[in-house]
């Protein structure tokens, strides 16, 4: 497992588009130390710069059985991020602040709007 690249804005790691058309994307994503996806993190982009990726509150937001100076005196590949949990896991985590596939999903959304809005018009 190499180093997370959370400080570096490169989002290449992330599954293609084509990869989620066609159904059910996992949220398992190793290469962004990602164990799954939060529901507080849908609405984040990762482009945000409070809780996007490298921002300030990215890292340690809710680790989940271990300390925050604990979390924050970690290395950056022994963190992995989540939804939160009150049960151990096999790696230490923190809250999943941020979607990396938020552009992708707000023009989802955006057409499904638009096609169900047209629909309906007279």
């Amino acid at each position: 497992m190499g180093p997370a690249s959370y400080h570096d804005h490169d989002r290449s790691h992330l599954c293609s588009r084509r990869q989620r058309q066609r159904g059910i994307s996992d949220s398992y994503l190793t290469d962004a130390q990602i164990l799954e996806f939060s529901h507080q993190s849908l609405l984040i982009s990762p482009d945000n710069e409070l809780y996007g990726l490298g921002a300030p509150l990215q890292r340690c937001l809710e680790p989940n059985n271990i300390s925050l100076e604990g979390c924050r005196r970690l290395p950056e590949q022994d963190l992995w991020f989540s939804a939160w949990h009150d049960t151990e896991r096999p790696v230490y985590t923190s809250r999943l602040t941020y979607n990396p596939w938020f552009d992708d999903q707000a023009e989802a959304i955006g057409a499904f709007i638009h096609t169900h809005a047209s629909a309906e018009r007279p």
